[in-house]
């Protein structure tokens, strides 16, 4: 009879703790997958926002061409050759700037931020606005208005459009902030989940043990 009972397997019990591990386990996979996830969007959305900033940047450098190609029409629409080849620079770089405002709204406009989407319109519009009153400034200010007098008359459009467009890259640089704390808190969340998951494993582990020494025990001392 002692034998009996020593070689019986205590079948409910290690069902319950069989199932109760693969319970855990089971966790720690959705928990892995659903941080993985996190992560990954908003490394992705971080890394989005950081060619963002460069295409910014890159409008900047453009228009300031733009600009320094429109001072120099100015100062030589007198020679038509010179004028020409300028205009056509000219009109090629505001292209170029509208195409790049179009795909900077798209880029917003994926990321479902409507805002920042709205603002890059505006400016878009003020751009092509103030690159048609660069030439109307040019062919239709009277003779007796001076280069500098010129120049003078865009400087408040030119840093209208500067100031816009540092306005943005300072909401992107939020933002980008804002994805760096979510991945940062991501991580933090990972590790405290782990150490939650191990520690009730663990306890579990012990539980286990305990109950097969109690029942050796016990079985010992009939």
């Amino acid at each position: 009879m002692k034998n009996e009972i020593l070689t019986q397997p205590p079948v409910s019990s290690n069902r319950k703790i069989i199932i109760g591990i693969i319970l855990i386990m089971l966790l720690m996979v959705v928990t892995a997958v659903a941080g993985f996830y996190s992560f990954y969007n908003a490394n992705n959305k971080a890394i989005r926002y950081f060619h963002t900033l460069k295409d910014i940047k890159d409008i900047k450098a453009i228009y300031q061409e733009q600009i320094n190609i429109w001072r120099s029409m100015v100062a030589n629409k007198e020679d038509d050759r010179i004028l020409r080849d300028a205009y056509y620079k000219f009109s090629k770089k505001a292209d170029i700037i509208q195409d790049k405002y179009f795909n900077l709204k798209m880029k917003f406009l994926d990321d479902n931020d409507n805002h920042s989407a709205e603002k890059i319109e505006k400016i878009k519009l003020f751009h092509q606005k103030t690159s048609e009153k660069y030439i109307s400034v040019i062919f239709e200010a009277p003779a007796a208005v001076l280069p500098y007098d010129q120049s003078v008359l865009m400087r408040e459009d030119e840093a209208k459009i500067f100031e816009d467009l540092d306005y943005i890259s300072k909401e992107i640089m939020g933002m980008v902030s804002a994805e760096i704390g979510k991945i940062t808190n991501y991580y933090y969340f990972m590790l405290a989940a782990f150490v939650m998951i191990l520690t009730m494993l663990s306890a579990i582990l012990i539980v286990i043990m305990l109950s097969a020494k109690k029942r050796k025990t016990g079985v010992y001392n009939q």
